[in-house]
């Protein structure tokens, strides 16, 4: 099998891009490219992104054999159940954690590393082996890095408003913006002129913070799989902050019909926010001292010393 696509499809957040058994494709550069065990998923997995796998299936349990003696890394591609299609678009992985059952079962905890591409089905058995391009990266040259700082920032303000009109509307919930959104949060100096390397830093920072936004995000797997697979950081973005407005109404809705907080207390909530903007304290701090709860070296309770994989394990 070999999957086909027009390069101008990657910059898409309108329909995602599946392999198509019938179509050809060149081979990608040899640096690029590896063989990669792949593992299906239903909700898929951005850069940077943790999820849990429960390994059940013998294929799985194999796959998860074989990479151990290796380098611990495979794919995750999305299978879209309802078309009975698989994403030509995934995550590569890395094993962080797993916990190994009585009857041969294992959790196993993923870390999401970069993007890649499937340009061949190599085999099918006892789990899918494909040819893959890695390095599937963001094209600085589809976005504006202006526009592309205004927009951010106008994400991050949907999202933290998102945030507190949620904890009105569920108040015994608990909700936060992730280490990862405060890691990679807009800064305030991001917004003079910027070139050279120091462009490139803010436009790495960028997409890892628009992934980040991505894996918070409660969304329809089909939609995360279209902001995965574009490699417009803007086009990205703009899904985002359109996705953030409209879930701020609907809460904002729900919260009025129900007599939660009138007007002037939603109003507030929004000047809030701003002033939260503009009074940032330093992302990586911020994002250490979250790290550092997580860890258990302050606050109440934390995770026992096991760290964050403590919370994420079961048993």
């Amino acid at each position: 099998l070999r999957a086909g696509f027009e390069d101008k499809d990657f910059y898409s957040v309108d329909s995602v891009l599946y392999i198509d058994p019938g179509a050809d494709y060149p081979e990608p550069a040899p640096k690029r490219r590896r063989e990669l065990p792949v593992f299906m998923i239903t909700t898929p997995l951005c850069p940077r992104g943790q999820t849990l796998l429960h390994v059940f299936e013998m294929k799985y349990r194999k796959l998860m054999f074989d990479v151990q003696r290796e380098d611990d890394m495979f794919g995750l591609l999305f299978y879209n159940s309802q078309r009975s299609k698989v994403a030509m678009v995934g995550t590569l992985v890395k094993v962080v954690a797993r916990k190994l059952q009585d009857d041969g079962r294992q959790y196993v905890v993923c870390e999401g590393r970069e993007r890649f591409r499937v340009t061949r089905i190599l085999s099918q058995s006892p789990y899918i082996l494909a040819e893959v391009e890695t390095g599937l990266n963001d094209r600085a040259r589809e976005s504006d890095p202006a526009a592309t700082s205004e927009l951010e920032r106008d994400v991050y303000r949907a999202l933290k408003l998102n945030v507190k009109l949620s904890m009105l509307m569920y108040p015994t919930q608990n909700f936060t913006v992730s280490p990862a959104i405060r890691e990679t949060a807009p800064r305030l100096s991001d917004g003079g002129n910027l070139e050279g390397f120091e462009l490139m830093d803010v436009s790495r920072r960028q997409v890892d913070f628009s992934f980040a936004v991505a894996e918070m995000l409660q969304v329809d797997p089909v939609q995360k799989q279209m902001l995965l697979q574009t490699t417009s950081t803007e086009k990205r973005l703009q899904r985002e902050k359109r996705m953030l407005e409209d879930a701020g109404e609907y809460l904002t809705k729900m919260i009025r019909d129900r007599g939660l907080a009138k007007d002037d207390a939603i109003a507030r909530l929004k000047e809030e926010v701003m002033r939260e903007m503009e009074e940032e304290p330093a992302p990586e701090a911020e994002a250490a001292d979250e790290r550092s709860k997580d860890n258990g070296e302050e606050g109440d309770g934390g995770s026992g010393g096991g760290g964050p994989w403590g919370k994420i394990l079961p048993g």
